[in-house]
């Protein structure tokens, strides 16, 4: 399992020493300040705990983000808390109002029903999306990603066919302060 786990978290340091060093260069230059900001979302996927809220704090090209949320499994069975802690890297300015982003997190990333046994699912997930800032003055956002979940994390889980979807779509909407 160690061999399956290095090369991940090889590419998830990558990942953040690039962001990290675009936005040490731009501050450095002095073409931008550093102005932290921070973002309360709701909406539906894993990044959200599956349905629930995600908030982020992060400067221009880098950020981090935590979300808490409910996992449903089906109807009339109960469900489980979701959670999920990550990082996202931009690509854009933050003036401008479409940002592309790729995203890392790990937390609950699945969850099944077998037997009549719930199980949710750990590990890691990685995404690419993009955030829109449709009323600028009111610094209101709403973001659309595509998951994927990294589901070999987990050897020990049964075979199961709700498990083999091989990417999840994310939607939120919220709040910069």
């Amino acid at each position: 399992m160690t061999k399956n786990l290095l090369p991940l978290f090889f590419s998830f340091g990558l990942f953040l020493h690039g962001f990290s060093q675009i936005d040490t260069h731009h501050m450095v230059a002095g073409k931008m300040k550093m102005d932290p900001f921070r973002r309360v979302k709701t909406g539906y996927g894993i990044p959200y705990g599956f349905l629930g809220i995600n908030g982020e704090i992060g400067s221009a090209y880098v950020s981090a983000h935590a979300g808490i949320g409910y996992v449903a499994f089906v109807r009339d069975v109960k469900g489980a808390i979701g959670y999920t802690i990550g990082m996202r890297g931009y690509f854009m300015k933050p003036e401008k109002n479409i940002r592309i982003r790729l995203s890392a997190s790990y937390g609950v990333n699945g969850a099944y029903l077998e037997d009549n046994k719930q199980y949710v699912v750990r590990g890691f997930s990685v995404g690419a999306g993009m955030e829109h800032k449709f009323i600028k003055k009111k610094n209101l956002y709403y973001d659309l990603d595509i998951i994927v979940p990294l589901l070999f994390t987990n050897n020990t889980r049964p075979q199961n066919e709700e498990l083999e979807i091989n990417s999840f779509p994310s939607f939120g909407v919220g709040w910069k302060f």
